[in-house]
Parts: structure tokens; sequence; C-alpha cells
């Protein structure tokens, strides 16, 4: 009886979950340049970015239309509004194409003139956690706390694939909200999916799947200073051994082109405009050595280019972390160290260890399940580099001291990763 019961509140659930836990935008290329460039904290000189861009008014309306239209369409919210609302007359409605028709999607929700997508264009994630607009406080998942809405961490992780590891993240940490941006719409059905069904258990609802390009996704939806910390989990570099030319990457750092990647400078810029100025942190984590060289060059870009945007943060005394390389700009205050060490709770990621020392059982992303079954040529099994990225600019205080006698980022064999 308990589980026919439990089965029926979440079926009764389903459209007000979808509806508030799904936001689809669509995409473009997470490597197209021309759609990320020149949108950074407005100092960014790079490719495209001579000329003023004059960007059209955002329309609400039309933007709250299309992002109904596509759950509608695309992820099953019309036939959840079938089966819990079979009286509302827009379940016969084969798109949504009027205001009438979304303020009817609303008042079904009980979510009167509480909308996901502001004015502005940006998301207001207090109504997409509450469903209700008065705060993320009122989610009613067994697993959240009472916190204040303004004490909640917002944390967004780009290029989640299958969600494995935000969803794991979401549940670990329930007084914290995770957002989880894919281009891919199947992988964002996935991502949803498997937090909704939670392996049987309620619906995990600290966290949201977005479908869109990251930079796109930074840029127009999500306000500035708003977020705790992004993290980035092995992202797809531009080719297996870009980042092994040194004097490629010195070009890079200096302001020279990118090549087309997911974490170009522009994002970096973006990324960090949306971080909490009050310690917000990017976290990436890789398995490849040479791509981790080209993220750091691309962070130094933007020191370069946005002073006092960020800076690099102090991982030495956290658990298991160690300093491997300084990567250093022309003016001596700016560097990015890169760290060496297994992802753990000191920079964000809540694991769970099998009795093997070296075996993640959850946590893990969909690349380490891979990697036990054996790593590509330039992936490394066991390592994984890790940068973190600080908003502003602080004091370093953790310069090895052998570092310190290098006015200039040592030199690095180009013929391995190790």
């Amino acid at each position: 009886i308990d589980t026919n019961a439990s089965q029926l509140q979440k079926s009764q659930s389903l459209a007000h979950h979808i509806f508030t836990r799904i936001l689809y935008f669509s995409g473009g290329g997470t490597t197209d340049l021309s759609a990320s460039q020149g949108h950074g904290n407005g100092n960014s000189k790079g490719r495209g970015q001579s000329k003023s861009v004059s960007l059209a008014p955002y329309n609400y309306h039309l933007g709250r239309l299309q992002l109904l239209n596509s759950l509608w369409l695309s992820f099953g919210l019309k036939e959840a509004f079938k089966a819990e609302f079979p009286n509302s007359k827009i379940c016969s409605k084969q798109y949504i194409v009027n205001l009438a028709d979304y303020n009817s999607a609303l008042e079904a929700l009980n979510m009167e003139s509480s909308h996901i997508v502001k004015n502005d264009g940006k998301i207001d994630f207090s109504v997409v956690f509450s469903g209700s607009g008065s705060g993320r406080t009122s989610n009613s998942n067994s697993n959240s706390n009472s916190k204040t809405d303004s004490k909640r961490e917002l944390n967004i992780e780009l290029g989640s694939g299958f969600g494995e590891w935000a969803v794991y993240q979401a549940q670990a940490n329930p007084s914290c909200d995770y957002v989880a941006v894919e281009m891919r719409s199947d992988r964002v059905g996935q991502m949803f999916s498997r937090a909704y069904l939670n392996n049987g258990g309620d619906p995990i609802t600290n966290l949201c799947s977005v479908g869109s390009e990251c930079g796109s996704f930074l840029r127009t939806k999500v306000k500035k200073g708003s977020v705790s910390k992004i993290f980035v989990n092995h992202p797809e570099p531009p080719t297996q051994t870009y980042g092994a030319n040194d004097s490629i990457l010195d070009a890079i750092a200096e302001g020279s082109e990118e090549p087309a990647h997911m974490l170009t400078s522009a994002t970096l810029s973006i990324a960090a405009a949306c971080l909490d100025p009050d310690g917000g942190e990017i976290i990436i984590v890789t398995d490849n050595r040479w791509y981790a060289n080209l993220i750091c060059s691309s962070a130094l870009k933007v020191m370069k280019e946005n002073s006092g945007l960020i800076s690099t943060s102090n991982l030495n005394a956290k658990s298991g972390i160690r300093q491997v390389d300084v990567f250093y700009g022309k003016d001596p205050s700016q560097s990015i160290i890169l760290y060496e060490g297994q992802p753990n709770e000191a920079i964000g990621h809540s694991t769970q260890r099998s009795q093997s020392a070296h075996t993640k059982t959850k946590g893990s992303t969909y690349f380490d399940r891979l990697w036990r079954k054996g790593a590509g040529n330039h992936a490394e099994r066991e390592k994984r580099f890790i940068i973190c990225l600080t908003r502003g600019c602080k004091k370093r205080t953790n310069i090895n001291m052998d570092e310190k006698k290098k006015p200039k980022k040592k030199k690095r064999n180009s013929t391995s990763t190790k």
C-alpha cells in the first residue's frame, strides 16, 4: 500500500517536476567561437570583438513560450498534463501558442505569476527549486533543510553528460542546489529521469537539468555574482595532444587566438562573472595533462584581459592534492597553479569509495567507468589534474620555494603527459 501511495504521489508531481526541473534552451556547439566571443565582462579583445555588438531587447513573452513548448513537445509535459489535469483546456493543444495558454499552465501547476524566466531573460532559481517563488527553502524534498534562500549554495556543472556526477552531488548535498548543463537533449532527458526516478526513492528536487550551450547559458540566463561553484569534469579537448607546445601556450596566455574548445578564455570570463564575489570558484578536473596546460594558458589570458576577475586558488593544504606546475604570465603577479590528485570533498566533490582504495563507487563520472575498463592513449587512468580558480584577486601564499626562483613557467616535456 505504501509503495502504491508513493508511486501515485510521484505520478501526480511529474508535470510540476518537468516544468521546474528541465530547462531546455537548445544548443549551438560548445566549440562555437563566434557565439562565445565578445561576451565576457566587457574587457576582452579577442577575435570577433573589435566591433560593438548590438543585441535586440529580450522578448520575455516569447522566451517563456519557447521554453514551455520545448517541454510540451519533447520532454513529456503534454502527457503529464493529460494524466494529472485532464480537465485543463490546454491538454488538447498541440502547441502553447499564446500567453493565455501559458497562464493556464501556470494556474494548473499552482504557480500563478511565478515565472522561471524573468523579464530580463535570467532564470529565477527561487522558482526553479521551490515552484512557488517564495524562496528555495519551500522545496519539499526530504533532503532539504531550513536554511534561507540566500544561504543555499547554487552550484553549476558544465558538460554534465548523462548526469551521474551531478545527481550524486545533489543527493549527497541536500543543502545545496545544483544545475547540470548539457547540450544534447537526449542526455538532458536521461539526467532528469535519473534524478526523478532515483532508484525507486523520492525524486531529487535540488537538481535542475538544463539543455544549452554552456557559454550561452552563463551569459544570458545566469545572474552575475549568484553562483557558488562551477564544476567542469573532463571537458573534451580540441585535440588529444593540443597543449604540448610551450610556445603556443605562451602566445595564448598573452592574448593570441585559441583553438575551439569548451573552456576558452571567453567562456572562463563569463563563468567567473557569474561567481559569488565572496569566494566563488571554478573547479576543473581533467585526465589529459596537455589539455590542462591549455586551460591554464587560457586562464592566464583571462587575467591579462580582465584584471582582478580571477585568481588561482590555494589547494596545497587540501587532502590528497598536490601542486605539480605553475604557469606564469609576463606580469609576475599573474599565475595559475596546476594540481594533481583525486577529486574529493576538499574541492566540492562528494565521493564514496568502495573497499578498494582506488575504486570509486559513487560520485564519479561517466568517464571514470570508462577508464576502469581501459583509458585512451592520452588519458591517465589514475591521475587527475585539477585547476581551481577563485573570483577576484587574492594574494598568493603557497608558491613552492623552488618555484620562487623561476620568473617564467618551467619547460615541460613535450613528449609525455607525466
